[in-house]
């Protein structure tokens, strides 16, 4: 089953159940969530598995990273049927960032640096946004 008709409240704790415990997937879950546009695409959505709540525990949401990736980097081969992936080219550097984060060499590349590095890795990201 999928996200597409979860409402965004329990997706949002969804993905924050899933995510628990792992640093990177909790960075690229918690930035989609900040972010306020990605949980509210369909197609997005479609690409977020729900597991409902059962007696084994409560429901959650796992996101398929490597459609995902797929997708944010080759949006435009997504049926037009789904309508629109996003919006502004922002919009789909969020959805990138948060694939590498969760799924690629971005996570590895963070959890290998100690927490010196990892500030100096913050510091040159918003200098190439511009916004240091």
């Amino acid at each position: 089953m999928t996200a597409a008709d979860v409402p965004t409240d329990d997706l949002m704790a969804g993905l924050r159940r899933y995510a628990e415990g792992e640093l990177t997937v909790t960075a690229a879950v918690e930035l989609l969530i900040a972010h306020a546009h990605w949980l509210d695409r369909v197609p997005f959505r479609r690409l977020v598995d729900w597991a409902p709540a059962s007696d084994e525990g409560p429901a959650y949401a796992y996101p398929d990273w490597e459609a995902l990736e797929l997708l944010a980097h080759n949006p435009h081969t997504q049926p037009a049927s789904l309508g629109p992936i996003f919006d502004t080219p922002s919009e789909l550097g969020v959805l990138q960032v948060a694939c590498s984060l969760a799924h690629d060499w971005l996570g590895e590349a963070i959890t290998a640096c100690d927490p010196v590095n990892v500030r100096l890795i913050a510091a040159a990201v918003l200098a190439a946004g511009g916004a240091r």
